[in-house]
Parts: structure tokens; C-alpha cells; sequence
């Protein structure tokens, strides 16, 4: 069956659904996801209030207009590894045996999981784009810059839920929970929560290397300035480019868990 085929896309289609519906049934499951990144928007926007008129500092309004991109990122990277969880507990409780046996592309298992990582990756962007609005942080980007925003939302966690679902294939749900102290190592090392202009030394180095500097900057552009373009494209090519990696390495998982079958 084709990756392009009608049959192949409504599976993919209802396997997102499902999962979809499958939060959304269990709303304390997205506490985690929202409370925490929210608590840290609030704590960096007031300690760090006075780090806007340092000289090197991009023009904004306020840091809390700056860190709602950092925000996103760590709530959407968070929300990804959903679906990892999920995924341990069909495992878990005998469902994801009954996929496995039915006639459908293995691939689309994975994809299908890593689109719906993506489509409640949207929900949580406007949720934080909205409390931005709510205390004062314009959008200079307008439609169109909240549009990009919620493209790249959507990549960062279907790039965090490629590689969940890869653990869980490999692992079992308490390997997919133990990557959340590691997406904090990851952002914190990242140009999420401050300038990568203004970093020195190791910090400046490895920013500049971490993969979430690009899409963070990506979506914060359209937040503070409008959107430029070049700072976009780039987030969506390297967070387009960690999808397709992360989806590929949880569709080689799957294949190795039964045996190598397609």
C-alpha cells in the first residue's frame, strides 16, 4: 500500500483521531504539559523582567513577549512524549497487539501517533499565544505569523513523538517518562528562554548546535518582530529534517519488535 494511497491516509488519519480523542477523554493527562511550562513563563517573565535592556537584547515589549515562544516549545516537546505513554499503554493492555495483526502498513502505526502529537501540539500553542494576548503581548506577525507558529508547534512535537514512540517500542513507559527531565536539559541549553546572542562561552557553542534554538527562534520571530522568512524557513527545515529522523528511527523500532516484518 502507498505512503500516498487514499487506504493508507485514512488509517493514518484514524490512528491520529484516536489518540487525539484519547487525551481529550483524560484532560488531567495535559496538567503536566501545561502547568509546568506555564509556571516557568510566569517565574523567567518576572526575575529575568529587567534582561530586556541589556545591550544586545532584541526589542520587545516585555520578556514575557519573549519567552512565550520558549514556553511553547517546552510545552509542545512535553505533549510529544505523550505519545510514547500512550503508546506503552496500548502495549500494556493488549491493543496494540490487535493493530499489529490487522491489515494495515506498519509505518502507519507510527505515523498516525506522531500526527496526533502535532495536532494537539496546535491546541497547546494557541492556548499559551492566547495568554499572551490576555496580558499584553502583541503578535507582530499577525494571522499570518500565528499561522507559522502553529506549523512549527506542530513539528517540534511530532519530532519529540517520533523519538517517544521509539522508546516505547524498545522500552517499556517508564524509559518514555524519563526523557522529561532530559527535554528541560535540552531546552535550557537551548536559546528558548534567552538570547543566543547574548550567550558566552560553552553555552553560546552548544545553542548554537541544539536543534530547539532554531525552532524556538522560529517562533518567536513572528512574535516580536513579524515574520522575516529566513529565521522561519530555517526552523521549519531543521524541525521538518528532526521529524522525519525521529520517524523513521520509531518505524525501524517496530520493525525490529516484530522481527523485521514490514
Amino acid at each position: 500500500m502507498s505512503a500516498l494511497s487514499p487506504a493508507y491516509i485514512r488509517i493514518v488519519w484514524a490512528i491520529a483521531i484516536r489518540s487525539i480523542k484519547r487525551i481529550m477523554r483524560r484532560p488531567q493527562s495535559l496538567m503536566p504539559i501545561f502547568l509546568v511550562p506555564t509556571m516557568f513563563l510566569v517565574v523567567t517573565s518576572g526575575g529575568a523582567a529587567r534582561a530586556i535592556n541589556l545591550p544586545g537584547f532584541p526589542e520587545v515589549e516585555s520578556f514575557f513577549q519573549f519567552a512565550i515562544a520558549g514556553a511553547i516549545v517546552q510545552s509542545t516537546m512535553l505533549g510529544g512524549l505523550m505519545a510514547g505513554i500512550n503508546l506503552s499503554v496500548d502495549v500494556d493492555n493488549g491493543f496494540f497487539d490487535r493493530m499489529i495483526v490487522a491489515p494495515v502498513p506498519r509505518s502507519a502505526l507510527v505515523l498516525g501517533r506522531v500526527l496526533g502529537s502535532a495536532a494537539i501540539a496546535l491546541f497547546q500553542a494557541c492556548l499559551y499565544l492566547a495568554l499572551g494576548v490576555v496580558f499584553g503581548a502583541s503578535i507582530e506577525g499577525g494571522i499570518f505569523g500565528i499561522l507559522l507558529i502553529l506549523v512549527l508547534a506542530g513539528i517540534c512535537a511530532a519530532s519529540m513523538g517520533g523519538l517517544a514512540v521509539a522508546l516505547a517500542l524498545r522500552a517499556q513507559a517508564q524509559w518514555v517518562q524519563g526523557v522529561f527531565p532530559l527535554v528541560f536539559v535540552i531546552i535550557f541549553m537551548s536559546s528558548a528562554f534567552f538570547p543566543r546572542e547574548l550567550l558566552t562561552g560553552p553555552a553560546e557553542t552548544i545553542a548554537g548546535y541544539n536543534p530547539i534554538s532554531y525552532l524556538a527562534e522560529g517562533m518567536r520571530e513572528p512574535i516580536i518582530s513579524g515574520v522575516s522568512g529566513s529565521v522561519e524557513l530555517k526552523a521549519f527545515a531543521i524541525g521538518l529534517g528532526l521529524t522525519i529522523f525521529t520517524t523513521l528511527i520509531a518505524v525501524w523500532a517496530l520493525r525490529v519488535r516484530l522481527g523485521g516484518s514490514r
